[in-house]
């Protein structure tokens, strides 16, 4: 293999162990203020939803709010059933639904 190659890897490899280990170096043994934790246990519903927001709302690199995205409508059928049944299975099952259907709709 080229050694270039090989230092492109390492490098890489570098800069993702650093960003991951370094809070765990730097906090280990201390406690954070209630504050910080109980936002740092906003963070995964929040990067989530916006990962999620951003594929749904901009399929193609814009926005899109047009009938023709075929996740808008899956969606928010998805995000109805979770606010009112408040069950990850029929949040995924209503998803799902609505996605066949939406796809048997548009022909696709």
């Amino acid at each position: 293999m080229d050694p270039q190659v090989l230092l492109i890897i390492a490098a890489m490899a570098l800069v993702t162990y650093i960003p991951r280990m370094a809070p765990m170096v730097v906090l280990s043994g201390r406690s954070l203020p209630p504050v910080v934790m109980e936002w740092l246990g906003l963070l995964p519903a929040a990067l989530l939803g916006a990962l999620v927001a951003q594929a749904v709302l901009m399929p193609e690199g814009a926005l899109d709010l047009s009938l023709k995205n075929p996740a808008l409508i899956p969606t928010a059928v998805a995000a109805l059933a979770a606010w009112r049944f408040r069950s990850l299975a029929l949040t995924v099952l209503s998803g799902m639904a609505a996605a066949g259907l939406v796809r048997w709709w548009l022909g696709g």
